[in-house]
């Protein structure tokens, strides 16, 4: 019963979150120098792999950061919030479809006022 595939590189502060699908997806956070990173990975219980999803997704990407909000919603997909990035602190709004493995940055297209940006974010999910 051992785990199969390349596991993501030691980090801490990443994202990580349950998706309906079962899996769990893991974006960003920072290495042991403290390098920011931008890479996501999927583990799968059903068959204890880890696969690499970094060059194998379409649309916009969040770029590299840690210390973001992830949560998974009730319509399959995966929202992230904030986190810093190189640059400093970040208040931009992504969604991730397992179904197609496509980003959306959804930044510019919500209403109303979007919080100020954060890092350390938590994030949860209502079924409403």
């Amino acid at each position: 019963d051992s785990i199969s595939g390349t596991p993501p590189e030691p980090r801490y502060a990443a994202g990580m979150a349950a998706a309906a699908d079962g899996k769990l997806y893991a974006f960003g956070g920072k290495d042991s120098q403290d390098g920011v990173l931008g890479d996501f990975h999927v583990f799968d219980p059903a068959s204890k792999t880890w696969s690499d999803l970094t060059d194998s997704i379409s649309g916009t990407s969040p770029e590299p950061k840690w210390g973001v909000g992830m949560a998974a919603s009730a319509d399959g997909k995966l929202y992230m919030f904030g986190g810093e990035g190189k640059n400093g602190v970040l208040g931009d709004f992504h969604a991730f479809d397992p179904a197609s493995k496509t980003w959306s940055d959804l930044t510019d297209s919500i209403s109303g006022t979007s919080p100020e940006p954060k890092w350390g974010v938590g994030m949860a999910a209502s079924a409403d």
